[in-house]
């Protein structure tokens, strides 16, 4: 989707807490918990986490090494199917294309727009990360630098760069799903949010109280952005079915 141009800071803080809204209008209408399922796509493997209340799991999926083009695709897509139907999730996060990327492009456009297909049909708003948010979220430069600062600020050790990246997408997502929780239930104004930034208001919740400035500021910018998009998602209570 084409990137939102906005007019200045004011209409984008009028835009933030005009999708905080939306995207907790969304996750409302699954549960009121805050399961979250990060997806770092891949044609060769793609990266999962599933952030639950009391439980986080990483993994990775793989297509059969007798695998041959779109069958690939395919395998992936059942992998993301057997994670809607294994859990409940209310929201899910997956990383967005690298427009700029020479080699492979078509191939992972592909891969992503089953993707969408599969939790547009179940129902499952979706959050748009772009690349290298993963990285600036954590302030690392590399993919094995990123696993060294997932253990140390989040304390597990993953060992996969794939699985590392899809927990980042989820630790995103799980944050932007309470800060709009925070700002829509708090009958915050657009107004307001020069302070709530500035003073760290969002930090009075336990789940944000350790959130850096940055990565706050992060957060703002993917919500106002990109939290308009999660009711195309989310604009029916039960699946579509297919009729072929």
């Amino acid at each position: 989707m084409p990137k939102i141009k906005f007019k200045g800071i004011a209409d984008k803080r009028k835009a933030f807490v005009r999708n905080c809204k939306k995207i907790n209008k969304a996750r409302l209408r699954y549960c009121n918990e805050f399961n979250v399922l990060g997806i770092d796509p891949s044609i060769s493997s793609s990266g999962f986490c599933s952030r639950l209340e009391d439980k986080t799991e990483v993994w990775v999926k793989q297509p059969s090494r007798f695998s041959t083009g779109f069958a690939k695709v395919m395998e992936i897509e059942q992998g993301v199917l057997n994670s809607l139907e294994k859990t409940d999730y209310p929201f899910c996060g997956m990383e967005g294309y690298a427009y700029g990327k020479k080699w492979g492009r078509e191939r992972l456009g592909e891969l992503g727009g089953v993707i969408k297909r599969t939790l547009f049909l179940h129902k499952t708003p979706l959050l748009i990360i772009a690349p290298l948010t993963g990285k600036s979220w954590v302030k690392a430069k590399s993919k094995s630098q990123t696993m060294l600062e997932i253990l140390d600020r989040f304390k597990i050790k993953i060992s996969n760069e794939d699985a590392a990246d899809a927990f980042i997408i989820a630790d995103i997502v799980l944050r932007s799903l309470y800060i709009s929780k925070h700002v829509a239930e708090g009958g915050y104004l657009s107004k307001d949010m020069l302070n709530y930034f500035k003073k760290e208001e969002y930090k009075e919740i336990p789940e944000l109280s350790s959130l850096f400035k940055y990565q706050a500021n992060s957060l703002f910018n993917l919500i106002a952005g990109h939290g308009d998009e999660v009711l195309f998602f989310a604009n029916k209570k039960k699946p579509i079915k297919l009729k072929y």
